[in-house]
């Protein structure tokens, strides 16, 4: 019955698992994709997250991230954020500078992009475009008039915010390669504990790679072997450099 209760919430130990660390403090990349997550509430808890990816779940609202100070990348793509007032949750995080919310019912939406824009001037790109000057300058009029306090609130943040802007936390050297294709390198970083995510090819004479099974309908002992065969299925899209890369990176967790 308690697992029952619990379906779809995002747990402490199911965190601390998946990044190895054992405090919520310790967290700086948080990716947990194709969980089937509806509440994710915990993530309140994690002042110096940097980079968070939840795609593929069920998360209806954006609250729990607007108390995520130190976050830089925040990707929901295809979940099911469906009013353009949750972004505003998000007008007070200072360091946000990629959302990811293609595939979510709010980003079809009239003027969606207009308005993430206007409610996030910090933000440098939505959905894997670059923010252009005229999404930023848009009048969003009566229909789409964004509040005052947001910007406000942004404007003068908690003493939390104040310490993380003073004495920001070192962050892990994310994966930069112009070769790779661009979403698969926005939500690449160097801590080789996190899976493969699967990978959207937009080149039509290149075959998509294998489809790879969501961690939450794999069987618990497969874990490892699941992720091992992802690895080498992804060998082939990867670039030299970004081979590399990946050397270097499994290098670096055993010094």
């Amino acid at each position: 019955m308690e697992e029952k209760n619990t379906r779809g919430i995002l747990k402490e130990h199911m965190i601390f698992q998946k990044t190895h660390t054992t405090s919520l403090a310790d967290v700086r990349t948080l990716n947990m994709w194709g969980f089937e997550l509806t509440d994710v509430s915990i993530v309140e808890k994690m002042p110096n997250v940097e980079t968070i990816s939840l795609s593929l779940n069920q998360i209806t609202t954006l609250k729990p991230f607007g108390n995520c100070y130190s976050l830089k990348n925040l990707y929901l793509r295809q979940n099911q954020i469906s009013d353009l007032s949750e972004i505003n949750y998000l007008a007070r995080l200072p360091n946000l500078r990629a959302l990811m919310l293609r595939d979510n019912p709010v980003s079809e939406l009239p003027n969606y992009r207009q308005y993430v824009a206007k409610t996030l001037p910090r933000l440098e790109k939505l959905d894997d475009i670059d923010i252009s000057s005229s999404d930023a300058s848009y009048n969003p009029g009566p229909m789409l008039n964004i509040p005052q306090n947001a910007f406000q609130q942004q404007q003068q943040p908690p003493q939390q915010q104040r310490n993380l802007q003073m004495n920001p936390p070192n962050s892990g050297r994310r994966i930069n390669s112009s070769r790779m294709h661009n979403e698969e390198r926005q939500e690449t970083w160097q801590d080789p504990q996190i899976p493969p995510r699967e990978i959207h090819n937009h080149h039509q004479n290149q075959p998509p790679p294998r489809q790879m099974q969501p961690r939450a309908m794999m069987a618990p002992g497969s874990a490892d072997d699941a992720m091992l065969a992802a690895v080498l299925a992804l060998i082939p899209e990867l670039s030299d450099d970004s081979i590399q890369i990946v050397l270097d990176a499994i290098r670096n967790r055993h010094t």
